[in-house]
């Protein structure tokens, strides 16, 4: 009998498969709070109505804003949700992101809270 050997990117990426929106909100909004953000979560923006598509989450810190769509590996971004994204980011004074759990696992989000990485 052979058995085959998978890599850690391999494992992690099928870790990254298993993982819902809701424990990657949970965990990138617990690392915020531990980093000093102020952290505001929209309960639930899949309504009609104004609020439909509004990102999941606003972060600010030291005059910071950042705007989070947590997503499953595999999900979607509505066209709704891509409007609010555009039109928050378009000035430049909000930076928006689509997060996804490899982003939490590569290390991704962290350098993104602390300023190492800024969206484009």
């Amino acid at each position: 009998m052979t058995t085959t050997k998978r890599t850690p990117v391999a494992s992690r990426a099928l870790l990254d498969r298993q993982v819902s929106e809701a424990d990657l909100q949970a965990a990138v909004l617990d690392l915020a709070k531990r980093l000093n953000y102020l952290v505001y979560h929209v309960y639930d923006s899949r309504k009609s109505g104004p609020d439909k598509g509004f990102p999941d989450a606003l972060l600010a810190r030291d005059g910071r804003v950042l705007a989070f769509e947590f997503k499953r590996e595999r999900g979607v971004v509505s066209l709704a949700q891509h409007e609010w994204i555009y039109h928050l980011s378009a000035g430049g004074q909000i930076e928006c992101y689509i997060l996804r759990p490899h982003d939490l696992s590569s290390g991704r989000i962290e350098a993104i809270l602390k300023g190492e990485e800024k969206a484009a």
